[in-house]
């Protein structure tokens, strides 16, 4: 029995390692849009898989820009189906958006349905 034991004992922790190393999948998921929630804080629309975990990796601000990395971590195995949800991320600002341009990690303008130009305030314009 305790030699049953062992076996488990060692065992498993190899089969989750070749699940995570084999199976699991980080990614940088795409920001499809973002909205103006405080003048120090944006929301993000990222698409990812249902079971994703999703999350924003790294915001790098500047005087002209915000941008935003945001990776995914899907650990379903086997094909996927193309099915997506949209997941919602608050990103909170050093410093007020103002006029600076929001970008994603490569500084593709990512846009925001409320503004003109890519330029908005705290309040969105009827």
């Amino acid at each position: 029995m305790q030699r049953r034991l062992l076996v488990a004992g060692a065992v498993l922790p190899l089969v989750a390692a070749g699940w995570i190393v084999f199976v699991a999948k980080n990614y940088t998921a795409a920001i499809d849009y973002y909205e103006v929630a405080t003048p120090q804080a944006i929301m993000i629309g990222v698409t990812s898989a249902p079971r994703a975990w999703t999350r924003v990796t790294q915001v790098t601000e500047s005087s002209t820009e915000v941008r935003i990395k945001v990776e995914a971590w899907d650990w379903a195995p086997g094909p996927g189906t193309a099915h997506a949800v949209t997941v919602r991320l608050t990103v909170q600002l050093d410093a007020p958006l103002g006029s600076r341009t929001v970008t994603d990690q490569v500084g593709n303008p990512v846009q925001n349905p409320n503004c003109t130009d890519n330029l908005c305030s705290a309040s969105p314009s009827p």
